[in-house]
């Protein structure tokens, strides 16, 4: 975890190119004066941001136990970890959201929301950044569409927020992104349009309730304060009252629909902090305790944290990355527990390993498209066999990392 002073250091070491291409399309008179290169966007690059990182248990310091689940010898299962807050969320829609200038050269490729728990004290992350994709149309380009619960979960706006702390400076922080690409020179490069926090608590330390918030949108990082996202409809330009209705009314903002938790015997296997595709969590709770019976099992037999050969547990959290590949794993949802093993070694990990994959590109509708295809057709063939022996696939070579887990990635950090 880094404080928000060490966090936005490394931010801005590595983000030199990115914020310089901002800057010089801001100086054209190309982007509002309230964008800024992403600041989640960025994080969501880095190993220990992404949700791979998080979802693994950790050992404690002295590396002879866990420090965030607990195992109940006698029945050899997890028990149950309650966290203070399980909240459920949706992103619903974001309205008035400018557009690079008219004119500008500058084709906007993908619209995304990032989010991450934050602390404002510190004004530091202190979970992993998920991220949903938005949609919008040629008329109505301002207004970007969000799908709770949608079949093709890089869209799926309904999402899990864990924490274990009822600390009333925690948040949950969106920043809306667009993935953009320069027609001259090809260049694409990730810019922030705007951001806004959730709060959890009320003043009085209760939980804010279940309803619908529309946040007004700010502009700059969220290390800055006072900044006007569209600066052409301030509201402190003009003092005159029927321009501050009308400015009232064009104000950039977003809406978020807060709901009852669900499923708290899948959440209490979670991680204590943790967001993600709500869908997610069911699975995620699934690799955590088949995770944690192999890894006892191998201490019993042997007390030694070595390497552990078994290619789910050690794919799986890469897996949650590429969220078209989780899909494959979505179609067999209701098996859950009894067949999560059977049914990824013959979706997921034939996909995972096979050389015809193409790539995954964030933001690219197109190589989405040509892998969602892909995809389907090869989950056509259900089990590992028929995949393994179809003279149509060809395999990447055999690599150790691709069957084993080695357990020093389990200890403290």
């Amino acid at each position: 975890m880094f404080s928000g002073k060490d966090l936005w250091k490394s931010l801005s070491r590595s983000s030199t190119q990115e914020t310089s291409a901002t800057d010089v399309l801001k100086a054209m008179g190309a982007m509002p004066s309230g964008f800024r290169s992403t600041t989640l966007g960025k994080m969501a690059k880095e190993e220990n941001w992404q949700t791979s990182s998080w979802v693994m248990p950790k050992l404690s310091q002295s590396n002879v136990a866990f420090r965030d689940i607990t195992w109940d010898p006698v029945s050899k299962q997890l028990r149950p970890r309650a966290a203070k807050i399980n909240r459920i969320f949706q992103v619903l829609n974001a309205r008035m959201i400018p557009l690079p200038g008219s004119g500008s050269g500058i084709d906007v490729i993908s619209r995304h929301v990032r989010t991450v728990i934050w602390d404002t004290s510190k004004k530091q992350a202190l979970s992993n950044v998920h991220s949903v994709r938005a949609t919008a149309t040629d008329k109505d380009p301002l207004t970007w569409s969000f799908s709770p619960k949608c079949t093709a979960s890089v869209f799926d706006s309904e999402c899990l927020a864990r924490i274990n702390s009822n600390d009333d400076s925690l948040v949950i922080l969106f920043e809306l992104n667009m993935l953009y690409k320069r027609a001259s020179t090809g260049e694409k490069s990730e810019v922030a349009c705007g951001w806004c926090v959730v709060r959890l608590f009320e003043e009085n330390g209760a939980p804010v309730p279940n309803k619908s918030y529309e946040i007004q949108l700010n502009g700059g990082t969220p290390f800055d304060t006072g900044v006007d996202l569209d600066p052409s409809v301030s509201l402190k330009a003009s003092t005159n009252r029927f321009q501050q209705v009308v400015r009232s009314n064009r104000q950039p903002r977003l809406t978020v629909k807060l709901i009852s938790s669900q499923k708290r015997e899948v959440y209490d296997s979670l991680p204590d902090t943790l967001l993600t595709c709500h869908v997610y969590a069911q699975f995620i709770s699934l690799y955590r305790q088949l995770l944690t019976e192999i890894v006892m099992d191998e201490w019993r037999d042997s007390q030694d944290a070595g390497f552990i050969m078994d290619p789910l547990i050690s794919t799986f959290p890469k897996t949650l990355y590429t969220s078209d590949v989780m899909d494959a794993l979505k179609r067999d949802g209701a098996h859950m527990r009894r067949f999560f093993r059977e049914v990824y070694m013959d979706s997921v990990f034939p996909i995972l390993n096979s050389t015809g994959l193409p790539p995954y590109i964030w933001g690219n509708d197109e190589r989405e498209k040509e892998r969602l295809v892909w995809i389907h057709t090869h989950c056509d063939k259900r089990t590992a066999l028929e995949s393994l022996s179809s003279p149509d696939r060809l395999y990447k070579p055999f690599n150790v990392d691709r069957l084993t887990l080695d357990l020093s990635k389990l200890a403290a950090t």
